[in-house]
């Protein structure tokens, strides 16, 4: 196989208007060669240059297992047979597995840092890392240990595609599915039976996600939530900050991410907490200013959820400068806009919620819309510091004849 590799250098000219050399390009396909049980990780930068259509056909061809990260749930299709689920802070753990059973890993389009790596990022020094990035290997922390193409996943993927082999490998098990963990109510109170919880909120928004379009993550607890649980449609793309995290940009950002998608079907939903609201909420009147149709979810639990959860779990239960008073979100956004260009909604129960996406499908992206969801009851976040390991877990068929309704904190 590897003498199969070796022999196109030999008998045509190396690939002209790529600026790959060669014995970086021999050095990737002799690991991936040696590889029994690879795996790939697909990063945000999988869409430059059609590179996510190449990434499938490649992975499809060759049969290799695929992950992705919180950069961006949806880099690869959640749908596809080989995809195996999300890694990172907030990931799911039968992907962190698959990637700990990998003997090599292959990053496409990401550099793995920490937050998209997450559990897995101690064990990737013991792996054989690929990684196909123009990012600049000095500057991360896969720099000394793995192999690098620095170019964009697309024209690696074209590379690759000339000179690969038809070798198969193992794919995916057909009895896998991923697995995430149950949602654990923070507090038992009979009296919050008839409450919204974060993970009811979750299941049914994931029924009106748009087709296509973007959908952004801001930060904290209901984000982290989302990105756990949320099993997107394979056409659109999520979008957060990690690095810094900053609270309030996916508000702002979703103004540029729905601008850019011109005058297409692509629709626009953000995420977001009470707390990122009163930072950028305002941004919801240039969204009315300009008739953008973008969906603002709100989840609102009068706080900083992460700040009070890190709390709690590190400083001996000590809640300070998290908290503070009711603020009605929907009632602030409604005097952004008139009723025939902002639509805005409200939810403490499942009852209302189902109530409000009703009245949310009428209105049918005709304009931006505020749905906000009065959270009463706390859960914890699926977030990796906060999860032990022996948290229980649910498991989730990939492709589905309808959107799952995940199991409810209220019974757990």
């Amino acid at each position: 196989l590897l003498d199969w590799i070796r022999g196109p250098w030999t008998r045509r000219d190396w690939g002209v208007g790529t600026s790959l050399s060669q014995s970086d390009l021999l050095r990737f396909m002799d690991t991936l060669a040696r590889s029994k049980r690879p795996v790939l990780v697909a990063g945000p930068g999988v869409h430059a240059e059609d590179g996510k259509k190449r990434l499938i056909r490649f992975a499809t061809r060759h049969q290799i297992p695929v992950c992705t990260t919180m950069a961006d749930i949806n880099a690869f299709p959640p749908s596809h047979p080989l995809f195996l689920g999300v890694i990172g802070a907030a990931g799911h753990p039968s992907a962190h597995e698959a990637v700990d059973r990998a003997d090599v890993v292959i990053a496409m389009g990401c550099q793995l840092e920490a937050m998209q790596a997450g559990p897995v990022l101690p064990i990737l020094r013991e792996k054989s890392v690929l990684v196909v990035d123009p990012g600049s290997a000095s500057t991360s922390r896969l720099g000394e240990i793995a192999q690098w193409l620095k170019t964009n996943p697309s024209r690696g993927l074209a590379e690759l595609e000339k000179w690969m082999p038809s070798v198969v490998f193992e794919g995916v098990d057909e009895n896998y599915q991923v697995e995430r963990y149950f949602p654990e109510p923070l507090e038992a109170d009979d009296d919050l039976n008839d409450a919204l919880f974060q993970s009811d909120a979750i299941a049914h928004i994931e029924t009106i996600l748009p087709e296509k379009g973007s959908l952004l993550f801001d930060a904290g607890n209901c984000s982290a939530a989302a990105l756990h649980y949320l099993n997107p449609p394979d056409e659109v793309r999520s979008i957060i900050a990690l690095g810094m995290g900053g609270m309030g940009y996916a508000i702002s950002a979703s103004i540029g991410a729905q601008l850019a998608c011109g005058n297409s079907e692509e629709r626009t939903t953000v995420l977001c907490g009470d707390g990122a609201f009163l930072m950028e909420g305002m941004e919801v009147h240039t969204a009315v200013e300009l008739g953008l149709p973008i969906l603002f979810v709100v989840f609102n639990n009068g706080g900083h959820g992460m700040c009070t959860t890190r709390q709690r779990t590190f400083f001996e239960g000590r809640e300070e400068c998290a908290r503070y008073g009711a603020v009605d979100i929907q009632q602030v956004v409604r005097g952004l806009g008139t009723e025939d260009s902002l639509w805005t909604g409200q939810a403490a129960t499942p009852d209302e919620l189902k109530s409000a996406l009703k009245s949310l499908d009428q209105w049918n992206w005709n304009g931006p819309a505020v749905l906000e969801l009065v959270l009463q009851a706390e859960e914890q976040p699926p977030f990796g510091p906060f999860v032990a390991k022996h948290s229980l877990r649910f498991r989730t068929p990939k492709v589905q004849e309808q959107q799952p309704m995940y199991p409810s904190a209220k019974t757990f």
